[in-house]
């Protein structure tokens, strides 16, 4: 667990926020660089978590990609990217509490 969160988590999210952080040209401020850092490292961590609790659950490789590709495309549309949220019917609207994007945003 150790080597996959440092080798495949920290590092890449260490680097892709010092090259995108200034290509995209927010604040150039050291708080706001650590909090943007942060919080990409995050959303890295609960994203592997959740793909490690689900393929802890299937024991059929093909349901677990299935299951996190629903996950993951239900969470991207209630993030508030791709749909409006105030559009969301209300019945439907409670699920943008579940989407690990709308919190990296």
């Amino acid at each position: 667990m150790l080597s996959d969160i440092i080798a495949l988590r920290t590092i890449p999210a260490i680097v892709f926020s010092c090259v995108s952080y200034f290509m995209i040209g927010l604040k150039p401020t050291v708080a706001a660089f650590f909090t943007f850092m942060f919080s990409v490292t995050m959303v890295a961590y609960t994203a592997t978590a959740m793909a490690l609790a689900i393929s802890a659950d299937q024991t059929v490789v093909a349901i677990a990609n299935i299951f996190m590709t629903i996950a993951c495309v239900f969470m991207m549309i209630f993030a508030g990217l791709l749909v409006n949220l105030p559009s969301i019917a209300s019945w439907l609207a409670w699920l943008k509490y579940f989407s690990i994007q709308r919190y990296g945003l």
